[in-house]
Parts: C-alpha cells; structure tokens; sequence
C-alpha cells in the first residue's frame, strides 16, 4: 500500500518510517525515480544531502518541486525485485535502464589478448 504523496523536504522526510521499503521520487504526479532500501528515512535524507550521486536526481530536485511516496515491505528479499518490477514497469527518467544492464550481465566478455 502506498502512502498519500509528501512534498520532498527534509521535514516531511523526518516523518517517514524507518523501516524497509520502495519510494517513488515525483514532479507532479509523474514518477521520476524509483528505489529500494532498508530504511526510508535514511535514504530519502540521502538523496537530499550534498553527496547525492546520480545526477539526473540533482537537477531535478534543483529545478521542481518535487515529491515522494513509500510502500512499507515486510520482507528484505523482496526489496530488489520490487524494485525491478517497477522500474520495469514505470521506466523512470532517473532510473537505470534495468534491461539495458541485464542485457550486458548475459554478454560474454570480449578477449582481450
């Protein structure tokens, strides 16, 4: 069950369950990245903290008023292919291309003499 949509603020953030989880990043009501972690206040904190690394995430918080919604997971192992099943499904901007990795984990490696 997803939660009611929060605009992306260290405050409201604060607020958010230490618990494992999937989140969605928003501008509006469009989906811009989907993630997994452990602890959902944790990581949100993290993408907004000066460290962020993907660069598409940055520029979107610098530019919109962006914001977030979490689904609670009762279980670990289920994190990763949530995870996937959405971002499949969802194709966010910011997101990996999840098929395009696949794909070159399957490619044998080229010799390199």
């Amino acid at each position: 069950m997803w939660s009611k949509r929060y605009i992306l603020v260290k405050s409201n953030v604060i607020m958010s369950p230490e618990t494992a989880g999937i989140y969605r990043l928003l501008i509006s009501n469009r989906i811009f990245y989907v993630g997994q972690c452990r602890n959902i206040k944790r990581r949100l904190l993290e993408h907004l903290g000066k460290r962020e690394g993907n660069r598409c995430i940055v520029r979107h918080l610098a530019k919109y008023l962006c914001y977030f919604r979490f689904a609670e997971v009762d279980s670990v192992d289920k994190l990763l292919s949530l995870e996937r099943e959405q971002i499949r499904k969802l194709n966010p901007k910011c997101n990996i291309d999840i098929k395009t990795q696949e794909e070159k984990m399957r490619l044998p490696k080229p010799y390199l003499p």
